[in-house]
């Protein structure tokens, strides 16, 4: 009985495997064909004035900036640090701007982040740690917050 059930897992494992294959071929193609339909969209005419060909050109320059953008964060940071980013913009922003504002501080060694939940926390400890910044938990629920410390002997934090 105990083997059945291995060839059941691994049968499952597979047909798993092979369904996120097809998905990602999927999501693939899709992307190829907007990104085709875009292109499509924002050529300009060939009696176009320079003006006309400028703006498309730059609207065209922007919009890839922005997936490559989007590309950059999603290789660099977890998915989901880039879902929480996404979700709650403001406090990704502020945590950000708190860490920079450490980074370029010489004089400063550490920084107390506001108290937060559990979750929260978690995702702190991560951004912090990819700046190369050391964190530690402090205090009990509901004012349990993040330290974040510049470590003695290390590199200086770096931006991501």
């Amino acid at each position: 009985d105990a083997p059945d059930w291995y060839a059941r897992i691994h049968a499952t494992r597979d047909l798993e495997q092979r369904r996120a294959a097809i998905a990602a071929a999927a999501r693939a193609e899709a992307l190829l064909a907007e990104e085709a339909a875009f292109r499509a969209r924002v050529r300009a005419p060939a009696d176009a004035d320079v003006s006309q060909r400028r703006a498309v050109t730059a609207a065209a320059s922007a919009a890839g900036a922005l997936r490559r953008k989007g590309r950059d964060a999603r290789a660099l940071w977890a998915p989901e640090l880039v879902k929480w980013a996404k979700a709650d913009p403001r406090r990704a922003r502020r945590l950000e701007a708190d860490l920079s504002a450490l980074a370029d501080d010489a004089r400063r060694s550490s920084l107390s982040l506001r108290p937060m939940r559990r979750a929260d926390r978690k995702k702190a400890h991560a951004v912090c740690e990819a700046w190369g910044f050391g964190t530690r938990s402090y205090d009990r629920s509901p004012q349990r917050h993040v330290r974040v410390l510049k470590l003695p002997g290390a590199e200086p934090p770096r931006r991501p």
